[in-house]
């Protein structure tokens, strides 16, 4: 089934609709059921790294314990899908690290997006989120491309979940978690 899912007999369709965790925790909050519980475990396995080309165009280091990290170029398609991976890991309105960042402290309110926004819009329109015109919001695209490569940039994730960053502008190796540690 291309475009949705069998699950407990009844299929769920624009499965692939589904772009980030917080929708899959609305889908089980929403108390409709034992069925949207199974449908929002079923779609938080869907994001998986190793299907992400940009994620896999160099040696994939598996570290054990669930780890695995990833060597990532410093083109714009890898930038964009390091952002889809935070997106749909931790939400729209996440930023966790200033070279991935969707807008800074200079961005004005009103282009900024919340996650409940970003529920309401349509497959389309969240597509149009990681065109060029809004991914170059605040200055994340001048850190991924002109710093913070000392070395190649790197993306951990522990049993498929995002886990850490790493990227410095000094030769030491300095990996980033979600609360930019």
């Amino acid at each position: 089934m291309k475009n949705g899912l069998s699950l407990l007999g009844t299929k769920i369709k624009n499965f692939e609709a589904i772009k980030t965790r917080e929708e899959l925790q609305d889908l089980v909050q929403s108390g409709q059921g034992e069925l949207n519980k199974s449908k929002a475990r079923a779609m938080a396995r869907a994001f998986n790294p190793d299907l992400v080309p940009e994620f896999n165009r160099h040696k994939v280091f598996n570290a054990g314990g669930g780890v695995k990290i990833y060597q990532l170029d410093d083109d714009r398609k890898t930038f964009k899908a390091a952002r889809r991976a935070i997106d749909y890991n931790w939400g729209f309105d996440s930023n966790p690290w200033c070279l991935l960042a969707r807008w800074d402290e200079n961005t004005p309110k009103e282009e900024q997006i919340t996650n409940q926004e970003v529920l309401s819009m349509s497959e389309e329109e969240r597509e149009e989120l990681y065109s060029d015109k809004r991914m170059n919001h605040g200055r994340a695209w001048d850190y991924w491309k002109n710093n913070y490569s000392a070395y190649p940039k790197r993306i951990a994730f522990k049993n498929g979940k995002l886990l850490a960053f790493c990227a410095n502008d000094d030769l030491i190796v300095a990996w980033w978690n979600r609360m930019d540690h």
